[in-house]
């Protein structure tokens, strides 16, 4: 049957497009939840809501994407409206979000903007267990800090979402692809390692070689994944400036205790990444990551804006239910409790290592990243409703100690800081004094 799936005879029942799908009530409540989790997750940790067309120039993505990636190439539902534009439907998240931060003046506003969104996408490929046509992602993205630090961030909220979603086996797959040299580096590494073994390669895969040699890295085929073995890790290309950014990035991980593993040859199949890549895989494993995302510094001036560094990731609703599904795991979102204000890159380091062991006794706290000045991070707990502050500076760095702030009396104490999580779940409210402590997780 055609892609359309409908019969051509008079009274025969319609079915949904090939690739397309209802979601029924039995399943619709499981979306709900995954959802609304995401949102206050989100939320949690000071990003935005915004709502994009679905519909928008095809020339955003070409320009942005890339015209040799297989989106672009194969992919995208594009065609001509009655005006004679050319137009698409979206086939991700990232390139509207950028359009939207420069079209509305988001660079005008305090720096780092950090926006969310969710709605459907659209792929013409071929559809599979997880994949569909039209599908529903949940994107994070940050414009306007260069930190690796946020890097970490944006993995960190990922993991703790699928954690409180209740998504078992959780994987962190990383690599960088680095910036304009290292890329070009990599390129080269790329040609020089397949071209002896080109007539191996198939038809997409010669074609790639020759256009955009980075994009063989990312090939599905079985194949191709097989000769790949042949191209050296992407990190032995990379400059001291973007393995530098790298390495700080692996160190906020370990700081937050989350699990990944180096991958030497992920790349993202978009034109737009640099540097940081990551892909996170839950215990469904099989045909798709459940996110994706990295870094992408040159976006914004691809689309005519100022030189804007960024970075985000986008969420895969749909397989994120179907892992859900296949694990049978409930969990319920959490509303943030504790804010960590920190002041220098010593603090920023234990503040990641205090939110983990805070979150693991079932108390929700996040790190005021992005912000510098005690001011703005303070008056970010205000607007979160926290009831407590921590903050840490370079005294209390050096003293091994902490500040404890009331945010609704505004007294405060310095305790140290090896006793901060039992203090603050002393001080909390008993609704959450009463929860179940996770550190066993």
């Amino acid at each position: 049957m055609s892609d359309l799936d409908t019969p051509s005879q008079s009274g025969k029942q319609f079915r949904a497009l090939r690739g397309m799908r209802d979601i029924l009530p039995e399943d619709a409540a499981l979306y709900r939840r995954v959802e609304n989790t995401l949102w206050d997750i989100a939320g949690t940790h000071g990003f935005q809501e915004i709502r994009t067309p679905v519909l928008e120039a095809t020339e955003l993505f070409t320009r942005t994407v890339g015209e040799e990636t297989d989106i672009v190439h194969k992919e995208m539902y594009t065609f001509e409206d009655r005006s004679n534009n050319q137009v698409t439907l979206r086939p991700e998240g990232t390139a509207p979000a950028a359009r939207v931060y420069l079209q509305h003046g988001f660079t005008s506003r305090p720096q780092p903007v950090k926006l969310a969104y969710t709605g459907n996408m659209y792929r013409y490929e071929r559809p599979q267990a997880g994949r569909f046509r039209e599908h529903e992602q949940f994107g994070l993205e940050v414009f306007g800090s260069a930190d690796p630090a946020m890097d970490a961030h944006i993995i960190t909220v990922v993991w703790q979402a699928l954690e409180m979603l209740g998504i078992k086996n959780l994987n962190v797959q990383v690599n960088s692809i680095g910036e304009a040299e290292s890329k070009a580096a990599i390129r080269a590494a790329v040609v020089k390692a397949l071209t002896p073994v080109s007539d191996q390669l198939s038809e997409d895969a010669k074609r790639q070689l020759v256009e955009n040699p980075m994009r063989v890295l990312d090939s599905k085929d079985p194949d191709v994944q097989k000769l790949l073995e042949k191209v050296p890790p992407l990190i032995d290309e990379l400059t001291d400036d973007d393995r530098q950014h790298f390495t700080s990035v692996l160190e906020f991980l370990d700081q937050g205790n989350v699990s990944y593993e180096l991958n030497p040859r992920l790349v993202r199949g978009l034109d737009y990444y640099t540097r940081t890549v990551f892909e996170v895989w839950g215990e469904a494993g099989g045909q798709s990551s459940l996110v994706a995302g990295g870094r992408y510094d040159g976006l914004v001036k691809t689309i005519g804006g100022p030189d804007t560094p960024a970075v985000g990731c986008g969420m895969g609703v749909d397989r994120i239910v179907e892992a859900l599904k296949a694990g049978g795991q409930e969990s319920a979102a959490k509303t943030p409790q504790v804010l960590i204000v920190q002041l220098g890159d010593e603090a920023k380091q234990i503040a990641f290592d205090l939110v983990d062991q805070l979150t693991r006794k079932n108390i929700s706290a996040m790190a005021a990243l992005g912000k510098d000045g005690l001011r703005d991070q303070l008056k970010q707990a205000d607007k979160l409703g926290v009831p407590l502050a921590l903050i840490l500076g370079q005294k209390e760095v050096l003293e091994k100690s902490i500040i404890i702030r009331d945010m609704t009396s505004g007294m405060q104490e310095t305790v140290p800081l090896k006793e901060a999580a039992a203090e603050v779940k002393r001080r909390l409210p008993s609704d959450v004094k009463s929860g179940k402590d996770s550190s066993t997780r």
